[in-house]
């Protein structure tokens, strides 16, 4: 059982037909959990982002596992397929989603160990 990543926070899975779809292009990641690390979000929602309009509404962030799963599309990047881009509604919003990134986490009896995720990069 894993209880949190060193820096990164566990939000959500990718859905399963998204799954399903990256399986059958040979993509599949090795697991389903998006995480996402403090160094992330504050990248997302720096200054800079806020002054050419890109940044992240507050009410979108405060559900983002919920989030998503209500995505318009999600599409795999043409120019990396280790990425998945999750397009909403909200402006030029968009949420991307390395492929098998590796973290470190600290077990129920506090000992380190590699697993496998899929990690919020960046929020544009």
């Amino acid at each position: 059982m894993l209880q949190q990543a060193t820096n990164q926070r566990l939000i959500g899975t990718i859905d399963n037909q998204t799954l399903a779809r990256l399986e059958e292009l040979g993509q599949a990641p090795q697991s389903a959990i998006i995480a996402m690390g403090k160094g992330d979000l504050m990248h997302a929602i720096r200054e800079h982002k806020q002054k050419i309009g890109l940044n992240i509404p507050i009410s979108f962030r405060e559900v983002l596992p919920n989030k998503l799963q209500q995505f318009k599309a999600i599409l795999l990047d043409k120019n990396n397929s280790k990425v998945l881009l999750y397009i909403y509604e909200i402006d030029k919003s968009k949420l991307a989603i390395k492929l098998n990134y590796t973290i470190k986490i600290d077990d129920l009896k506090g000992k380190k160990q590699r697993k496998v995720v899929n990690i919020l990069r960046t929020v544009t």
